[in-house]
């Protein structure tokens, strides 16, 4: 079903799905070769994140955390570590996201890491209302972003801090 959903998906559109595998390699290999999935079908695939559980130093407390973070290469079955910043402009969906806007890899990196922030933001903010969790925030907060860069704001700390007065100012007055 989800690399049904791959095929038919429009430009633009995101299609997201979980799997169980301790790698990308895994994944791969219980796609292909038990599911039945051809090689180069999987290559619809634009990046995997693979998830573990780790033991808290000193505790037995268990957490997960992101153990992988690879895309898809021309070649089935080969991924790219791309948590390695060189790599990232080596990534086919970024190379074609370059390639179609006026976006530098280091543009897509520093909106990456301002998204995060501003997620980051929100996830505090939900501790003390879920509402903040929800999917309107998550459409303000790309708004916002949105606004920004189209007013000429350049300045990471100004977009975060901008946002971060906006949650607050919400999450304060109630």
């Amino acid at each position: 079903t989800l690399y049904d959903s791959m095929r038919t998906g429009r430009a633009g559109s995101s299609i997201l799905g979980t799997m169980h595998g301790d790698s990308a390699k895994t994944v791969f290999d219980r796609v292909v070769h038990t599911m039945g999935l051809q090689p180069e079908e999987f290559q619809a695939t634009d990046f995997l994140v693979t998830m573990g559980t780790v033991r808290e130093r000193g505790t037995q407390k268990e957490m997960r955390q992101i153990t992988e973070f690879v895309c898809t290469t021309d070649v089935p079955g080969r991924f790219l570590d791309i948590t390695n910043k060189n790599n990232l402009g080596k990534a086919g969906s970024i190379k074609r996201l370059t390639s179609t806007s006026t976006m530098t890899t280091s543009d897509i990196r520093e909106e990456v890491a301002i998204r995060a922030e501003m997620r980051k933001i929100l996830a505090d903010a939900g501790g003390k209302d879920p509402k903040f969790y929800g999917p309107e925030w998550i459409i303000a907060a790309n708004d916002h972003l949105s606004r920004q860069l189209a007013s000429g704001v350049r300045n990471k700390d100004a977009i975060i801090a901008g946002f971060r007065d906006r949650v607050m100012a919400v999450n304060g007055s109630e």
